[in-house]
């Protein structure tokens, strides 16, 4: 169920995809349309222009014109105007002119009108044009200004039936004179630009061209609230009409291309019914796949889920028999054997431990009465060096006793620094108590780390190996040094004492010795075991504890050797710092 949902909220996505494709694919065209209207009329619009310079640079026609206006109020005419009348013409009948366009008309409002086809035109004909209010009025009061005039047609001649789009300039300086470029609609070549929709509006609202009759002008508000400036184009629907327009940079002319939103609409639904069917021979034939899969699959699957109901503590030995001739469910059937396999041996093992640990429950008994025994014996020699009102006796056999309690108390493998430190006390006095003035001790510990936490029986070791190769290798006292101390990160432990130190060979062994012990440790995890008093197995205990925070370092100094417990700690505050350094 989850996949059919999830295929239909995928189709649903994908088709609003290609609906918004095909909308933006019809906008795309719509500006293409737009921009090669526009380009044609620009070019045009930029040709009639370049006509009106051309006749208005000449200085033939401008002379004529004057001699118009001078002459135009005799009803003869005389042998100047003639003249006149012939200069313009001859100007006007140049091959670009009468070549690009329909028409080159120079006028002026008494009725005086010149074209480049046909020479002088018939004073009526230019007297009923020129009594047209309307284009009196579209052409007056802009002089020295291009006027476009919207497609019309040719008005001068009688018989002309051809549309055209002008371009009028009233000639500044020539009161009441004109020139006219008249262009052919045809050879615009756009009525039927890619079967589009378009209308051509001037810059104050004047519909120029559109390639169909009727069109109402519903969008000159639309395009004034716009008010799309040159180079600019926006696309839109309005009123159910797809609209792209786009002004012109060169000329004063905007160029909407439309299409009936309806249309794209019908292509819209046809692609939807067309991927619908699709979409649903695609999900019934999956949905026979799968249904035949599962068939498929299901069968094995159940047969192996059948075995391992079957599986019991009491047959795990038993033969385990499946097997599938798909590749993934043999290789699950092999996993599931080995499981049974390793499951079984797991049992035995666990036997065998239960029974191990029986015993070692009753070592553990057997090694209680031991130690009770000791303590009993040491209470007897204790009575009896007080019979005799002998102290040391007494004090030696508490310190022994205490010492005994502490070591072989099996339940806390981590001492606090405190607790270390009062073990040390006993056990420094029963070595001075057999070696005399041979060994002396100093202990100075700072109070913000006696409850700090170390492996138990850490520093009794340490403080061992000083004693017993201090003694060894020299006749003289040993001195030993213990002193702990905190920083702003950290806290340390020192063992330090006279002795003649560790040789290079040695110091060199134990310094890789510890590294390799590290490494091993990481290697192993739980399976490397950690025994024995040296101190390699001192420094693994201390890993134990604080991993890689610790530092431990082994050195012979001028006086001796060292042996530097450093714990960096960044939680410390700054009211727990001592004036002492570590090292």
């Amino acid at each position: 169920m989850l996949s059919i949902i999830t295929i239909f909220v995928v189709f649903g996505i994908f088709f609003r995809y290609k609906s918004e494709q095909q909308k933006n694919k019809v906008f795309e065209n719509l500006q293409i349309n737009s921009e090669q209207l526009m380009n044609k009329l620009d070019e045009a619009i930029e040709k009639m222009e370049f006509a009106i310079s051309f006749v208005l640079s000449d200085g033939d026609v401008l002379d004529g014109l004057k001699m118009l206006l001078v002459e135009s109020g005799t009803e003869k005419y005389s042998r100047d105007m003639n003249m006149a009348i012939s200069d313009i013409n001859s100007c006007l009948r140049a091959w670009y002119l009468t070549r690009n366009f329909y028409k080159v008309v120079v006028f002026n409002q008494s009725g005086i009108a010149i074209s480049s086809m046909g020479g002088k035109l018939n004073t009526e004909l230019a007297q009923s044009i020129l009594a047209d209010e309307h284009f009196i009025e579209t052409i007056s009061g802009y002089s020295g200004t291009n006027v476009l005039i919207e497609k019309h047609l040719a008005r001068w001649s009688k018989s002309d039936n051809v549309e055209v789009i002008s371009l009028v300039k009233e000639i500044k300086g020539y009161s009441g004179s004109f020139i006219e470029v008249e262009y052919p609609v045809d050879m615009l070549d756009i009525e039927n630009q890619d079967n589009c929709n378009f209308i051509i509006y001037s810059r104050d609202g004047k519909r120029l061209l559109s390639n169909f009759n009727n069109a109402e002008d519903i969008y000159e508000d639309l395009l004034r609230d716009k008010n799309v400036r040159a180079g600019e184009e926006f696309q839109l629907v309005y009123d159910d009409i797809m609209i792209s327009a786009k002004a012109s940079e060169k000329s004063d002319i905007i160029v909407v291309s439309f299409e009936d939103y309806s249309l794209v609409r019908s292509e819209i639904l046809a692609m939807f019914l067309y991927y619908s069917i699709l979409i649903v021979a695609i999900l019934i034939v999956v949905l026979l796949y799968v249904h035949l899969s599962t068939k498929f699959l299901t069968k094995p699957i159940l047969q192996l889920i059948e075995l391992i109901e079957k599986t019991e503590l009491q047959n795990l030995d038993s033969p385990f028999m499946f097997d599938s001739n798909i590749e993934e469910l043999h290789s699950l059937g092999t996993s599931f054997r080995l499981l049974l396999g390793r499951l079984y041996n797991a049992v035995e093992r666990e036997k065998k431990i239960s029974k191990l640990n029986m015993q070692a429950q009753f070592d553990v008994l057997q090694a209680g009465v031991n130690p009770h025994f000791i303590f009993n014996v040491l209470n007897v020699i204790a009575n009896r060096g007080m019979k005799h009102k002998d102290n040391e006796i007494c004090n030696i056999c508490s310190s022994l006793g205490t010492i005994l309690r502490y070591s072989t108390n099996t339940k806390e493998r981590i001492a606090l620094v405190s607790q270390e430190i009062r073990y040390l006390e006993h056990y420094f006095y029963l070595i001075k108590e057999r070696f005399r003035d041979k060994v002396e001790y100093t202990i100075n510990i700072h109070p913000s780390i006696q409850e700090r936490k170390i492996p138990k029986l850490a520093l009794q070791q340490l403080v061992e190996n000083s004693i017993q190769h201090g003694l060894n290798g020299s006749a003289s006292s040993i001195k030993i040094d213990i002193r702990g101390w905190i920083d702003e990160t950290f806290w340390c432990l020192s063992i330090q004492d006279n002795g003649p130190g560790f040789s290079e060979e040695n110091l060199s062994k134990i310094n890789c010795r510890i590294p390799k012990a590290k490494e091993d440790f990481l290697r192993n995890g739980t399976k490397f075991e950690i025994g024995g008093m040296g101190i390699t197995n001192t420094y693994l205990r201390l890993f134990l504890i604080y991993g890689e925070c610790l530092e431990f370092l082994v050195k012979n100094i001028d006086s001796g050797t060292q042996i530097t417990i450093k714990v960096v700690d960044k939680r410390m505050g700054e009211n727990d710092v001592s004036n002492n350094n570590c090292g």
